[in-house]
């Protein structure tokens, strides 16, 4: 028993230093480049239809913002865009189209040593599906999305990024005058550099 009340003595204590941890920065900007893996679910009105339509993965640009309001706590804005395949029911071949995110997360960052920062995060994440064809239409929406990921500083100015992100977005999707509901599962995973601002 006494060795579990400093354990938790210990965690705590630590718990709270990393809270009253000074912050390397106000804030930082970061350009990241990657994949996202889009798994989708569709489903129709009624029984027995098998929805035709896809929609690809693809790579994934991300210029983002984050800006520290205590030591721990941040609050980043991000702004990505990806190219993407999507083909309707009644469409001949894939087309050429482009997915926008949008996100705002807050997030808990804990600075280490090293300039080696991990933190996660969660917020609202926005999707927006553009230059699809005239019969195959996916609606903007948005939904909670979560956050992992870590900065090392290499030197004082700069630093590398790791990130990922996955939001489960629910669209509405018009192939060929009917209606579907859809679930949009991205996971993005993604390297960037950091800098200062």
């Amino acid at each position: 028993m006494l060795i579990t009340r400093r354990n938790v003595a210990f965690l705590s204590l630590l718990f709270l230093s990393s809270l009253n941890a000074n912050a390397y920065h106000s804030g930082l900007l970061k350009g990241r480049v990657g994949f996202v893996n889009l798994n989708k679910s569709i489903s129709h009105s009624r029984q027995g239809t098998t929805p035709a339509q896809q929609i690809s993965n693809g790579m994934l640009g991300e210029l983002a913002l984050t800006k520290f309001i205590s030591s721990n706590f941040a609050v980043e804005l991000g702004l990505g865009y990806s190219f993407l395949k999507t083909k309707g029911s009644l469409d001949p071949r894939k087309k050429n189209s482009n997915l926008i995110p949008i996100k705002g997360f807050l997030q808990f960052h804990i600075p280490m040593k090293n300039g080696f920062t991990p933190y996660i995060g969660t917020g609202y994440a926005y999707q927006i599906i553009q230059n699809t064809s005239k019969e195959f239409k996916v609606k903007k929406a948005g939904g909670l999305g979560y956050q992992i990921g870590a900065d090392l500083f290499v030197s004082e100015n700069l630093g590398v990024n790791l990130d990922c992100k996955y939001a489960p977005i629910k669209h509405r999707i018009t192939d060929a005058g009917e209606h579907f509901r859809a679930k949009l599962k991205t996971l993005t995973t993604m390297v960037g550099v950091v800098m200062p601002i």
